[in-house]
């Protein structure tokens, strides 16, 4: 079994060597071009992300919804599905969220609870509406998921500088966001908040699924339809399955960016 798996976890070990290699490679090119060295620009790097609690704690801010996506993405990618619409998910999922924190405040949490899930099911049923579209008329799912990002930007567009927008107000935005509805930060000192502990929970949920049956139907899906379809692997609820799993992520991870302490509410550039 472990020989089995040996050459996988090459290519994984060497994948991420040579990731880390064209970064490095990458970010030194672009300190000489600005007239720095390499070395003071990878320490700079060093010292803004990990070099103090403060710089960690901004690190892990915006991590925690970037990974949430990529979590998302993950079990779609294995059916062979490429959802490119995870911006306008984000933006559903945070406008449900918004919508909750600021017209159901609670100092109990409540409120986080449901703004959360309400940011996951706003995704989900975005992400549906690409799903059906590739389940019941073969629409491609990448033409389908990118249009609706647009379809969500204009929608958000026209909610923050009409119905939502405060009165008196110069940009598309909505009203504050009570203090109450934060998500609470998990390191003292810092704005890192616990949207890290639910991206921590969304990968050991993955982990764990790809080690089930419904995961090896997963895979089989993705590796080889055709042999799918004669093991009787429902296909049509794979799809919508794991479109519904990433756009929920994607809602969960718009919702972070709304309901953190350093934002007071759910807003478009000018």
């Amino acid at each position: 079994m472990l020989a089995a798996r040996a050459p996988g976890s090459v290519r994984r070990a060497a994948l991420v060597v040579a990731l880390a290699a064209a970064f490095f490679a990458g970010t030194g090119l672009l300190a000489v071009v600005g007239g720095a060295g390499p070395l003071a620009a990878w320490r700079q790097l060093a010292d803004g992300s990990l070099g103090s609690p403060a710089a960690l704690g901004e690190t892990l801010l915006r991590f925690a919804p970037m990974a949430m996506v990529a979590a998302g993405l993950a079990p779609g990618l294995r059916a062979g599905l490429f959802n490119v619409g995870s911006p306008g998910q984000m933006g559903v999922g945070a406008l449900a969220a918004a919508m909750i924190a600021i017209h159901l405040p609670s100092p109990g949490g409540l409120t986080i609870v449901v703004a959360l899930a309400a940011a996951a099911a706003g995704g989900a049923l975005w992400s549906a509406l690409a799903a059906e579209l590739y389940v019941r008329w073969g629409a491609n799912e990448i033409i389908s998921t990118l249009a609706l990002n647009f379809v969500a930007a204009s929608l958000l567009g026209y909610l923050l500088s009409e119905p939502l927008q405060p009165v008196g107000a110069n940009i598309a935005q909505s009203d504050p966001i009570d203090v109450h509805s934060h998500l609470p930060v998990i390191i003292g000192g810092t704005r890192a908040n616990a949207g890290i502990v639910l991206t921590l929970a969304a990968a050991a949920a993955l982990a764990v699924f790809n080690r089930t049956p419904a995961g090896y139907r997963l895979r089989m899906f993705g590796e080889n339809r055709r042999l799918a379809r004669q093991a009787a692997i429902d296909g049509r609820g794979i799809v919508r399955a794991t479109m519904a799993v990433a756009g929920a992520a994607a809602g969960l991870a718009g919702a972070n960016q709304v309901v953190t302490e350093h934002l007071n509410s759910l807003n478009l550039p000018a």
